[in-house]
């Protein structure tokens, strides 16, 4: 299966990467959120998972680490939003009403503004299903004190630039008490590091 979608895996044992959305791929992996399986089928339109997606996503759900490479368009942002959307609609509401005083969930870092508010475009969509779950971008180039006031109404997932993200918590508008999800999407190593592993 992973041959006929050119799927290669590295390191750890993965598991079988999913068929559909909605079919679990080995009985370790739990079923999608029903929300979830709404928004990708009615919101996102999506018919079958991408390559990038039927693999990242059963590593996702058993909230294992990985790093996910794939070309620009494949459904990355989907591949690692439908995991942590998943985790956090399973969380308790008294973990989730908490946002507002111990902050963010979940923090997904990205180099430009305009990536970051394409990613939180997508979780939005993601989340477009359920009214528990809230998702925010914070970037430059708009008013901090207005993102301020949107973190202390309580975000659970927090998209923003590295600068933003340490502007605010800087300034006391953010804390990460409670953040225990951090994704970093287009990570680049420095130009220093040998990518050979020596």
């Amino acid at each position: 299966f992973r041959e006929n979608y050119n799927i290669s895996v590295k390191g750890g044992q993965a598991p079988p990467p999913m068929r559909s959305f909605r079919e679990s791929p080995s009985p370790h992996i739990p079923e999608l959120n029903p929300a979830l399986l709404d928004a990708i089928k009615n919101v996102l339109k999506y018919k079958e998972p991408s390559p990038i997606q039927r693999q990242a996503i059963p590593i996702g759900l058993q909230r294992r680490d990985l790093i996910g490479i794939a070309e620009t368009g494949s459904g990355k942002t989907i591949a690692f939003g439908v995991p942590l959307c998943h985790y956090l609609l399973s969380l308790p509401l008294s973990i989730l009403q908490r946002v507002d005083h111990d902050g963010p969930l979940a923090l997904i870092m990205a180099p430009t503004r305009e990536l970051a508010l394409q990613i939180e475009v997508e979780i939005s969509k993601l989340l477009s299903r359920q009214r528990i779950v809230r998702s925010y971008a914070v970037v430059g180039g708009q008013n901090i004190q207005t993102q301020a006031q949107e973190i202390r109404r309580g975000i659970h997932i927090l998209v923003g630039t590295p600068g933003r993200i340490n502007d605010c918590i800087e300034m006391s508008y953010l804390v990460l008490t409670q953040c225990s999800y951090i994704i970093m999407d287009e990570v680049r190593l420095h130009p220093y590091i040998d990518e050979s592993g020596d």
